[in-house]
């Protein structure tokens, strides 16, 4: 004996199966919005932190810079102090023409190419 199955759809059913699926939909949402706010503190620390990374970096460039022009003044300081020693101990005994002429070389040496100078 073979029997019929049929399904009977009265509004309770339908009301009963639009509310499960409301109820997924709703709960579905509320985990997205949970997801959001759990992970939303932790994108903000991440972006101050890339930030943070730029500023030293850009900072960390700027003292190199500075760092090369205090060497720079370092050999201008050295070169100017003996040039001036030199033309002191000159006036003093009229001698030391070779420490003039050295002085003069390595001058003109620093002002033509700075990198190649070497007190």
């Amino acid at each position: 004996m073979v029997t019929e199955m049929t399904i009977e759809l009265n509004i309770a059913t339908i009301v009963y199966i639009a509310s499960v699926i409301g109820v997924l939909g709703a709960a579905v949402k509320i985990l997205a919005e949970a997801k959001k706010a759990l992970t939303k503190p932790l994108d903000d620390i991440n972006n101050k932190i890339l930030h943070h990374d730029e500023c030293l970096d850009r900072d960390k460039k700027h003292l190199e810079k500075i760092d090369e022009a205090i060497a720079e003044l370092g050999t201008a300081t050295n070169l100017l102090v003996g040039a001036s020693r030199t033309t002191l101990a000159h006036m003093k005994d009229g001698n030391h023409t070779g420490d003039i002429d050295k002085q003069l070389k390595q001058i003109d040496a620093w002002l033509v190419d700075r990198k190649d100078y070497k007190i």
